[in-house]
């Protein structure tokens, strides 16, 4: 998607930065002249400033890391609780996360785990047929389980690299002579 909008082909840059959540679009001085005027005309960015540092361009459309589509086709963004994970949706449609598709990522609707899918973008979506609270969660275990391995190897590592052997006062003297 950047390299179509810094050729100047890309009419559809703007939709797959705003499906990754990206919001601005900042190039720093020098910018070619010709280059911007291009970015100006691709349609889905609004030149926000130019300042001596730079300009920076706001990308057009919903984009947030959660995005709800409703059954009509209407698109908005999700305020999402970053203590509990939570958010809620006003009925049935799809949600978008602005991550890379994993299978670790989940969301919980009255208890059951929504169905996941791919979009075109290589997004993770979820279907939800009804509306209510929804709890995003990223199951950590197997990471967990090698920073835990990863500290268990470690330790072992310092604790042999540590000397070891008896000290002076346990060795007769006759083995000193």
């Amino acid at each position: 998607a950047i390299q179509k909008m810094v050729d100047g082909s890309g009419l559809g840059s703007s939709t797959v930065l705003a499906a990754f959540g990206v919001k601005y679009v900042f190039m720093k001085n020098p910018v070619d002249s010709q280059l911007a005027r291009a970015i100006d005309g691709l349609g889905g960015f609004a030149r926000n400033s130019s300042t001596r540092d730079g300009v920076v361009w706001r990308v057009s459309g919903v984009s947030d890391l959660l995005v709800f589509t409703d059954k009509a086709g209407r698109s908005q963004a999700l305020a999402l609780d970053s203590l509990t994970g939570a958010f809620t949706i006003a009925g049935p449609g799809l949600v978008t996360l602005a991550e890379s598709y994993d299978s670790r990522w989940q969301v919980i609707q009255s208890g059951k785990r929504l169905p996941r899918t791919m979009n075109s973008f290589g997004l993770p979506e979820f279907v939800s047929e009804k509306a209510g609270e929804i709890r995003l969660i990223h199951d950590g275990t197997s990471r967990r389980g090698w920073l835990a391995l990863e500290l268990i190897i470690f330790l072992t590592v310092i604790i042999f690299a540590l000397p070891s052997g008896r000290r002076k006062r346990e060795i007769s003297e006759q083995e000193l002579t």
